[in-house]
């Protein structure tokens, strides 16, 4: 079996194990990521092994700081040790360069689909995303409101 086979023979199980975390917390991050970042605009974050070229684990981050992958929103330092990498420093990622990755895996189609179609479904249903979702234009202006800041981006207190 080539490297190819195996990989998508390993994802279709964990598809039809229905291990999701297992399946965009390592392998298909760089999916989950990009999803994240084509439906709320969010940047792309991610870590390199040391000393390594390639990307050990990617997610979003959202406009407070929080980062966010298939385990849920959390501060991305929590996401680095979750992926238990031992990393040379968080890097910004370029989306294109995800999409080349996605590409060069060169998955059947319909598998391909699959993978997107469930990073959807889960940002969209899944309650552990609740606190993913952007918030409206009219509560960040009444958030702001509430705590104007100064020019420093200091909180009045």
């Amino acid at each position: 079996m080539t490297e190819r086979e195996r990989l998508i023979a390993e994802t279709r199980r964990r598809i039809d194990c229905h291990d999701y975390e297992a399946l965009f917390a390592s392998g298909e991050c760089f999916r989950f990521a990009l999803c994240l970042h084509e439906k709320w605009g969010y940047r792309i974050r991610g870590v390199r092994l040391d000393n390594q070229s390639h990307w050990a684990h990617v997610w979003t981050v959202k406009d407070s700081g929080e980062g966010i992958d298939v385990r849920g929103v959390y501060p991305e330092a929590d996401l680095v040790q979750f992926a238990r990498i031992s990393s040379s420093g968080i890097e910004n990622v370029d989306s294109n360069e995800l999409r080349e990755i996605i590409q060069k895996r060169d998955y059947p189609s319909d598998l391909s689909d699959e993978l997107n179609k469930l990073a959807r479904m889960i940002l969209d249903n899944h309650e552990r995303f609740r606190n993913a979702k952007p918030l409206s234009k009219e509560v960040q202006q009444f958030a702001n409101e509430l705590h104007p800041r100064h020019e420093s981006g200091v909180t009045n207190s």
